[in-house]
């Protein structure tokens, strides 16, 4: 079945993308592709255009080492004109494809969203989950059989029965030719509303697993919501050694970094030195950054910090006991 990945650069969330696109962000030390494409496989979504808003040759260079996926890179392409992309989705069998924003990590059931689509009639089906109160930037209203009545992503009045949109698609193909001319933002969100009109726009409610990567907080909640490891099992790649990690103590390690300072429940990547004079917690360290100073609740890049609010029911930072046991004495 085929499968389109969308990835844009992710200036929304710079400086954190200011070294890499967001699509090869780490989250808990593997890049955020890792995820997508790991649930992609496990639904045996196994032949994947990857198309992404900039020449990418980090990513196409890593999605490559892949096993058992078959995966074609377009350059032009979220919201910017992935005309190619469609019409390699429309030449397999089957009469849907999958469409998935790579901005969030989840664990959406693909094979019901498809079951949800084939059943209904839509020409369709979005994945949504349920709006939190603070979020008032985006709605999506359903009816009682689930269908989109409404969406707005400048919608300023929250309801418990207001969701929001995930970024999961199940289209189908027929539809697509439609944007063989190029796919935009504004005419992905045109289609959708003709959709809305026609009753043609089917939602399929996930209430499980869903971290958006919007901002600092997201993507500093996404890494220790994965710590433990992701929702599908990995990829099988040639490279995976490039980003292993080892647990020590409470925190996640990758065995590429270098940790003399003190450090107690933190996500510590590939190339990064925790100097001696440095005392953190509840910490994500990204790859290739020195960290001197003392941090808790932050994300910590090459040169920059990114606070994050602290949750009310965490202790607070205890000097005396570190996951780096030298500092202990032990």
């Amino acid at each position: 079945m085929n499968a389109i990945i969308l990835a844009d650069f992710g200036r929304k969330i710079r400086p954190l993308t200011d070294g890499c696109p967001k699509s090869m962000l780490k989250i808990a030390n593997l890049p955020l592709l890792d995820y997508t494409f790991a649930q992609l496989k496990h639904y045996g979504l196994n032949d994947i255009a990857f198309v992404s808003a900039v020449k990418n040759e980090k990513a196409f260079s890593y999605v490559s080492a892949y096993k058992g996926l078959n995966c074609r890179f377009y350059d032009d392409a979220a919201y910017g004109g992935a005309s190619e992309a469609i019409q390699a989705a429309n030449r397999g069998k089957e009469d849907i494809v999958v469409a998935i924003n790579c901005d969030s990590v989840n664990d959406i059931n693909l094979q019901g969203m498809i079951y949800t689509h084939a059943d209904s009639g839509a020409k369709v089906t979005m994945a949504v989950v349920p709006q939190k109160a603070e979020e008032f930037k985006e709605a999506v209203l359903l009816d009682e059989n689930n269908f989109v009545y409404a969406f707005s992503h400048r919608f300023g009045v929250y309801s418990a029965k207001t969701f929001s949109d995930a970024g999961v698609y199940v289209i189908n193909k027929s539809t697509l030719n439609r944007f063989k001319k190029g796919l935009t933002y504004e005419s992905m969100r045109e289609f959708l509303s003709e959709c809305v009109l026609n009753r043609t726009l089917k939602a399929f409610v996930h209430n499980g697993s869903y971290c958006a990567i919007e901002d600092a907080e997201g993507y500093f909640n996404a890494n220790f919501y994965l710590k433990d490891g992701g929702f599908f099992p990995e990829v099988p790649s040639y490279e995976k050694e490039s980003v292993a990690s080892a647990t020590f103590g409470g925190s996640l390690v990758s065995t590429g970094a270098v940790t003399v300072g003190g450090f107690r429940d933190c996500i510590v990547g590939k190339g990064a030195r925790i100097a001696s004079c440095a005392l953190i917690s509840d910490c994500v360290v990204m790859d290739d950054t020195l960290v001197t100073g003392k941090h808790s609740y932050a994300v910590i890049g090459p040169n920059f910090v990114e606070n994050i609010a602290c949750p009310m029911n965490k202790t607070e930072f205890n000097p005396f006991y570190y996951d780096n046991l030298l500092q202990t004495g032990i």
